[in-house]
């Protein structure tokens, strides 16, 4: 496990250029480029927008778990579709 907790907030969607959903992404890392860069290429991610990435702030363990147990009840996140 990595030392630092952060908080990505991304553009989600693959719709339509100028549309996006924006998520938060809780990620464990070394540093906030590093966790920019995880958070790159998590699936439902605008991969290869360059403003894909809004915001990293690095956050507390608690709010970690919190932002997981968001992420793991929303169904956006949840569709296994292809």
């Amino acid at each position: 496990m990595k030392n630092k907790f952060y908080a990505v907030v991304t553009k989600c969607g693959h719709v339509v250029n100028g549309k996006y959903r924006e998520v938060t992404f809780p990620i464990n890392a070394d540093s906030g480029k590093e966790a920019a860069e995880i958070a790159r290429w998590i699936p439902r991610v605008k991969h290869h927008k360059k403003g894909a990435i809004i915001n990293v702030a690095e956050i507390s363990y608690d709010y970690y778990m919190e932002l997981l147990e968001i992420n793991n009840n929303d169904p956006y996140l949840q569709c296994k579709n292809i």
